[in-house]
């Protein structure tokens, strides 16, 4: 074997040695950045201010319930409560990690009050009502993965995903506003709406139940709606579609 060949392989040996050290020594680090849960499930109720907006960071289901009790129960393993915050600043309640965490379980907030007008969940986070809602206006925004049902009476509702995020809604609304992004879906086929303004792209689906539709789908994307709405104007490129499902 020539000398320079075997050069070559030398540094292509210890080249690969050093990745694969390296790996090791991310994956360990990695490890060691995460706070893993204890098995030991723990009910804590903590006491919060009065909010009227949520912001949900990271993997975490919270079950809201309208009432006039202002309440917050974490589940979660006893060793990770330290680590997760539940704070209200200018009346938002943010829940979100000090640094990451693996649960074993499932990690599951409990939450009322008696009014709200925005909720944000990102990163896999899930927002769930478990009562129907009477409230004059809501705006929602679902990212990257996060899920989002709500059951209410609204005068007004605006919802945006992104990211292959999900937004179920049932009820009734005067108005809605749908915007759905980059793969996701907004699932309104239940709740019954008097104007609905739609806009859909790459790759993104919206499912309306209305009297009257403004619809726009870009790139991919689909909007579909039951029934036989008034339509004020359809505004379609690049793939995109709004047709009936009837």
């Amino acid at each position: 074997m020539k000398k320079s060949n075997l050069i070559l392989l030398t540094a292509l040996g210890i080249s690969i040695i050093l990745m694969v050290a390296f790996l090791i020594s991310l994956r360990i680090n990695l490890s060691a950045a995460f706070q893993r849960g204890d098995g030991n499930i723990l009910e804590q109720m903590r006491e919060i201010n009065d909010f009227e907006k949520v912001r949900i960071k990271g993997n975490y289901i919270v079950h809201y319930t309208q009432d006039s009790v202002v309440e917050l129960k974490l589940i979660a393993d006893s060793n990770l409560h330290e680590f997760i915050k539940t704070t209200v600043k200018n009346s938002e309640l943010v829940i979100e990690s000090y640094q990451p965490v693996i649960a074993s379980k499932d990690i599951r907030i409990e939450l009322s009050n008696a009014f709200l007008s925005a909720v944000e969940a990102t990163s896999s986070a899930q927002f769930i009502s478990e009562n129907k809602l009477y409230l004059p206006f809501l705006s929602l925004i679902a990212n990257a993965g996060a899920r989002i049902e709500i059951e209410g009476i609204f005068e007004t509702l605006n919802a945006i995903q992104n990211a292959g995020s999900m937004i179920v809604l049932e009820g009734s609304a005067d108005r809605l506003k749908l915007e759905s992004n980059a793969g996701g879906t907004i699932d309104a086929i239940e709740m019954e709406a008097g104007y609905t303004q739609a806009v859909a792209t790459a790759g993104a689906n919206i499912n309306v139940n209305t009297q009257e539709l403004e619809a726009t789908a870009i790139a991919g994307a689909n909007i579909r709606y039951i029934g036989d709405p008034i339509i004020h104007g359809i505004n379609t490129s690049a793939g995109g579609n709004v047709r009936s499902r009837n």
